[in-house]
Formats: structure tokens, sequence, C-alpha cells
């Protein structure tokens, strides 16, 4: 269209100009792609980095980061990384606290995108064992601090550990998957083994005092502490 084609003129000469902010180079991205221009054609027409017109269409698609890299003087690269996490709280202030410190957002960016990887394999994971019936726990749903609630360290109020038969209908009992990495053992001597991802899986009572459970550690401590109670009952009988 003459539209796109005049756009295109104009940001590619303004391209020349030192003092070109990056917000223009966004709203000249925004123009064309309105016109049905494709991210691909503006990066060649315009000689713009594809990167660099791809932050700007991951920019224009949020108001609210668009009006933040307006208002806080953003760059477009800091702009994009905020577009692209706006919906996850606990990254927004790992950017933010990035942006704040002056350092480059590369590297958190690529921090948020493996975890955001590893998560979804996970929830891969807990969707395969609940298809065979396990009562999974989500992520976000795990009882902390997890140690407190593995079923390996409770016990009942005797002492005794849980068995076969009271699990089967111990309130709370759930599974909680999580990740762990292993190194597999290499016959060669030169080569590193690279790490292979694993699922652990831990049993757990969401309830303990429910269930009548209690830590042995806790049990081990209360146990200690009326050991002379007890001595001196005795001796005085």
């Amino acid at each position: 269209p003459v539209a796109a084609d005049w756009i295109v003129d104009q940001l590619s000469e303004n391209l020349h100009r030192a003092q070109m902010r990056e917000s223009e180079v966004r709203d000249g991205v925004e123009q064309l792609a309105l016109l049905g221009v494709s991210a691909a054609q503006i990066a060649k027409r315009t000689a713009v980095k594809r990167e660099t017109v791809n932050a700007a269409l991951a920019v224009t698609s949020s108001a609210s980061t668009r009006e933040r890299m307006d208002t806080q003087g953003l760059t477009l690269q800091q702009a994009a990384a905020l577009a692209e996490f706006e919906d996850d709280e606990r990254a927004v202030e790992q950017l933010e606290r990035a942006i704040g410190w002056g350092r480059s957002v590369d590297h958190t960016v690529q921090q948020l995108r493996d975890r955001r990887a590893e998560r979804a394999a996970l929830q891969v994971e807990v969707e395969r064992l609940r298809a065979e019936g396990l009562p999974v726990l989500d992520p976000d749903d795990a009882p902390e601090p997890l140690h407190r609630h593995r079923l390996d360290a409770l016990v009942t109020a005797e002492g005794d550990e849980v068995s076969q038969e009271q699990r089967d209908d111990l309130p709370g009992l759930a599974l909680v998957v999580t990740p762990d990495w292993q190194w597999p053992d290499s016959d060669e001597e030169d080569e590193e083994p690279e790490a292979v991802r694993v699922w652990e899986q831990t049993w757990v009572c969401t309830d303990p005092e429910a269930a009548g459970l209690v830590h042995r550690h806790d049990r081990a401590s209360t146990s200690s502490a009326s050991a002379p109670d007890d001595e001196q009952a005795e001796a005085a009988r």
C-alpha cells in the first residue's frame, strides 16, 4: 500500500538520525503492522533488526507496558521484557530489580524463560501422573515447608511409622513432584556427562494434625522433655 511505502521511507530515513528515539521506531513498526506488513517484511524493507521489530510488536501489544516505556524512559529491550512476562508478578519484580540496578535484562530474561519452560514440563509430568490416578498437587499448592509434611518424616502419636494400610485412608495424602538433576556415569574419561532432568516424587500429608500425625523430631523432643518428670515420679513412688 502507498501508506506503507511512505512509512517505510520515513522510518528508513529517520534511522540514520542519531536523535531518533526508540519510541519512534516502535510507533513506526506498529503502523506498518497495522497496515498488514509482516514482521519479516518490516525488518527487510526498513533495515531494522528483526529482534528490534519483534520487541516493538511485543511492547505495542501491551498498553500498560507501552505507557511505562514512555513515562519511565525504558529502552525498547527493557519494555519488551516486561511485556513478555507481564502476567508473572514474580518475573516482573525480577526484571524491575535488574532495570533499577542498571543491568542488562538479557540474562534475567533467559533465566525467566528457562524457569517457564521447566514449569511447563513439570505441569506435563503432573498431568501424566494424574492420568494414572495419583493425587498429585499443583506445584503452587505444595505444603510449606515441604520437609515438615513429608510422609516419611511423620509418625503417629505412639511414634509408629504410617503403615500402608493407614495410608490408604489418610486425610491429606498427596504426591508432590519436583525437578532434580542427575549426572549419569560416563565411560569416556575426557567427556563430561550432561545432566539429565528427573522428576522426584514425594508423598506428603497436607494436614498432619487432622491425620493424627506429628513430625518425628517433634515427638522425640517431647519425649526427652518429659523424661525427667517420669524419673521424679518414680523416685517419689
